[in-house]
């Protein structure tokens, strides 16, 4: 009976050892499939007439508009499209110049300044939230605001109504 009971402890240390392993493998492939996404070469995404338009929209006449276009990189989720210039050209005080259009439209719907955290990182991360109509932007915040109560390092901000808010 002692024998018994001893395999039996063996063999339930082994599943459950076995169980964790898995567990881990599967939360690490999530994990790396959340965290990286594909932000491309703009002239991927729109066509050279829409690449062109949305450069002219966001550059003053006299900037090179085409070593411009040549370094935007954007991102596309649902129905939302995102430009980030990608250049110290469009960067200032209030940070790197960012454009976002609703993709079934082609209307213009975000023109921003967000503070580039690490020049290896995308500028924003892009997730889907209930009850908007287009992807929520998980974006750094606002270095004036010194809210002690912040439960994160970065904002979120939606679309709803016609407007961006912070939520």
């Amino acid at each position: 009976m002692i024998l018994r009971n001893k395999s039996l402890t063996y063999i339930a240390i082994a599943v459950a050892g076995l169980s964790l392993l898995a567990g881990f493998i599967s939360y690490r492939a999530i994990a790396m499939n959340e965290t990286t996404q594909p932000w491309q070469p703009l002239s991927e995404l729109v066509t050279a007439a829409k690449l062109t338009e949305i450069v002219a929209e966001s550059t003053a006449p006299s900037a090179d508009r085409e070593a411009i276009a040549a370094s935007a990189v954007g991102y596309e989720q649902g129905d939302l499209l995102l430009v980030d210039f990608n250049t110290p050209a469009l960067c200032g005080i209030g940070g790197c110049a960012l454009a976002g259009y609703q993709a079934s439209t082609g209307e213009r719907v975000l023109a921003v300044y967000v503070q580039r955290t690490s020049p290896d990182e995308p500028i924003v991360e892009v997730i889907d939230q209930p009850g908007f109509s287009l992807p929520c932007l998980l974006v750094p915040p606002d270095p004036e605001d010194e809210n002690i109560f912040a439960e994160t390092d970065k904002d979120t901000l939606c679309y709803q109504n016609g407007s961006w808010s912070i939520q």
